[in-house]
């Protein structure tokens, strides 16, 4: 859904502890946490978010999660469908049990950043317009639910704007670390070495690296490498174990497990395969 067309329905708005080992679930509806107190953490496409104080997380439907808390979390949880289409169905959509989801994020959208899911840190200037929501939500006086999508609007688009301001200002930086990557694949790289060259958080980092490409800073060097690796074993005349040891791979079985989860067959089968 575009954002102009966006009208949200609420179902549930609430406040409340919450303490959970942590199960995968399927959201049938859109979710919206803001953790007012405690910690925890949301796994979504493999992802691992931090939720601390003034968090906020935006899921869209059919999300596939695993929400975990350390001890309890104090919340403001809402479920909503982003458009009144199924607004004659006002019971909660309660979260289904299901198989966890690895599915690789999408890149940012643009046009539909709804689609994708959202979390941001020091968030506390959304808490007034979000206890508003709950208030008028709770009171239920005539026309309360038109109000509650108009506030409720208005946190999204907030959210959704901080975003796409986020997202511009790391593209050069992302840009930056695929160069960089480019340069230096045969080299040891890992999350934590190159948030450090680059000024960032790991964590954050990664997740800037997701959103504008797609994929992890991990899977994107590994990919690059096999790239590299094909280009070797098509090329020249290099040992197998030596065109490992080129593009970066330490351990020869390590290049063999990812050449083949890419390519679905071994270095040597390829080799053959393409060899005249």
């Amino acid at each position: 859904m575009k954002l102009t067309e966006l009208n949200p329905f609420i179902r549930f708005a609430g406040e409340f502890k919450y303490s959970s080992h942590g199960i995968s679930v399927k959201a049938q509806d859109c979710r919206l946490f803001y953790i007012l107190d405690g910690k925890g953490e949301i796994i979504v496409k493999n992802q691992h978010l931090t939720l601390e104080r003034d968090t906020v997380v935006f899921l869209p439907s059919e999300s596939i999660y695993i929400f975990r808390t350390y001890g309890s979390v104090k919340l403001i949880s809402l479920n909503f469908d982003l458009s009144y289409e199924n607004a004659d169905m006002h019971e909660i959509f309660r979260p289904l049990p299901c198989e966890f989801n690895t599915e690789p994020s999408l890149c940012y959208n643009a046009e539909n950043p709804l689609e994708e899911y959202t979390v941001y840190e020091n968030s506390s200037e959304l808490l007034h317009e979000l206890k508003s929501i709950l208030s008028e939500f709770e009171e239920g006086k005539i026309y309360y639910r038109e109000i509650c999508s108009g506030m409720l609007k208005r946190v999204l688009l907030k959210l959704m704007r901080n975003d796409a301001i986020a997202y511009n200002k790391s593209k050069n930086v992302i840009e930056d670390v695929i160069s960089y990557i480019s340069r230096n694949y045969t080299s040891e790289l890992t999350n934590s070495s190159l948030a450090s060259k680059f000024g960032y958080h790991e964590y954050h980092l990664n997740r800037l690296f997701l959103k504008y490409t797609g994929q992890t800073i991990h899977k994107y060097v590994i990919n690059k490498r096999i790239s590299e690796a094909k280009r070797l074993i098509l090329g020249s005349e290099l040992s197998l174990s030596e065109i490992s040891e080129r593009v970066g791979f330490n351990n020869y079985s390590f290049f063999s497990s990812y050449f083949k989860k890419d390519c679905g067959v071994s270095p040597l089968a390829f080799r053959k395969a393409n060899t005249v």
